[in-house]
């Protein structure tokens, strides 16, 4: 189980503060005077006893539990392929989803027959990591709750997988009206939660587009990413026109509120 401690970024050569009697784990070394020592640019965790620096630049390597976005690769039987920003793609088995009736039952050869109809190559979906392999490397997901499933009306924004500020609850709404989606695997959907009407309307649509514009701004600049975070910025740059939001300015205001915070 991961345990994250301070939550400072280190870089290549900085000392991890860790309990004694810690051990050095991937991405870290110990020193010649015993101290835990990073060689990679991230957020340290440890697991257990030992120390480990999460690279800013790795793959996503998956939890069980973890809420992930993902985008259907291939459609193959009984199951679908997802690319969820890992080393290898992820598994979703046809048993692994709810049926469009809600009927739970072995599926059976018509529903393999639907199954491009449930999800098809190129759709983005939420889901979670239902297990791993031993190795770590084979992911399986399940979408059996109503609040997984196929995505619309919104936005992808890929981010660092290790600014994704660890939550209770990765479904949020801001204070705008606009929904976000936050996946562990650092694929942040935002969007518009609103099955009544028939298109997003202009306003949620510019607000969708802000707030996406932010994300890469605060990935760029190595802020970590939470509701509050993305709240906070929102509401500092809202003088700032649309189409003037990714100039370099906005940046540099971006990372002066995260080191005043």
């Amino acid at each position: 189980m991961e345990i994250e401690i301070e939550r400072n970024l280190v870089m290549p050569g900085d000392v991890v503060p860790c309990p004694t009697g810690s051990m050095p784990g991937y991405g870290t070394y110990q020193n010649e005077v015993g101290e835990i020592v990073s060689n990679v640019m991230g957020y340290p965790a440890m697991y257990n006893r030992l120390v480990c620096v999460n690279s800013l630049r790795g793959c996503y390597i998956g939890e069980t539990g973890n809420v992930v976005i993902g985008r259907i690769s291939q459609v193959g039987n009984k199951r679908w392929k997802v690319d969820i920003g890992a080393s290898q793609e992820a598994a979703l088995q046809l048993s692994s989803i709810d049926l469009p009736t809600g009927e739970h039952r072995i599926r059976s050869e018509e529903d393999q027959l639907h199954m491009r109809e449930y999800f098809n190559h190129n759709d983005l979906l939420s889901a979670e990591v239902q297990s791993k392999s031993q190795e770590g490397k084979a992911i399986n997901l399940q979408t059996r709750s109503s609040k997984f499933g196929k995505l619309k009306n919104g936005m992808l924004v890929v981010v660092s997988p290790n600014l994704v500020a660890r939550m209770r609850q990765h479904f949020c709404q801001l204070n705008n009206e606009v929904d976000i989606i936050f996946g562990r695997n650092g694929w942040i959907w935002v969007y518009y939660n609103n099955t009544n009407e028939l298109e997003v309307p202009l306003i949620r649509r510019q607000q969708i587009v802000r707030i996406s514009c932010l994300l890469k701004l605060m990935n760029k600049a190595l802020v970590m990413i939470s509701p509050e975070k993305i709240q906070q910025v929102f509401e500092r740059t809202s003088d700032i026109e649309l189409e003037d939001l990714l100039a370099e300015s906005t940046l540099e205001r971006i990372k002066d509120i995260d080191a005043v915070e």
